[in-house]
């Protein structure tokens, strides 16, 4: 979610932080949060929840999330590319 204005991020986020099942929403960024959905009504309440309070919404996105989402959730670090070259075989 990205808020309309950024100097509401922060207040967004805490009023966010009652519909998590973890207790809080997450900064993405200066105007953007992360909410976890875990109900079918989680969208139209975060929605009702910030307009309750006056934060308009520039942008709303609902997606599924990666593997990498999942990882970071669980242990809270991101999943990071092999950058070592494999081995080569000797012939």
């Amino acid at each position: 979610m990205r808020v309309a204005d950024p100097e509401q991020t922060e207040e967004a986020c805490a009023a966010l932080s009652a519909l998590s099942s973890r207790g809080s929403a997450d900064l993405l960024d200066t105007a953007e949060l992360s909410l976890p959905i875990t109900a079918a009504d989680v969208p139209a309440a975060a929605v009702r929840s910030l307009d309750a309070i006056g934060i308009g919404i520039a942008a709303l996105e609902v997606r599924t999330p990666t593997l990498d989402d999942v990882f970071f959730t669980l242990t809270g670090r991101h999943v990071e590319a092999d950058v070592h070259e494999p081995a080569e075989m000797a012939a």
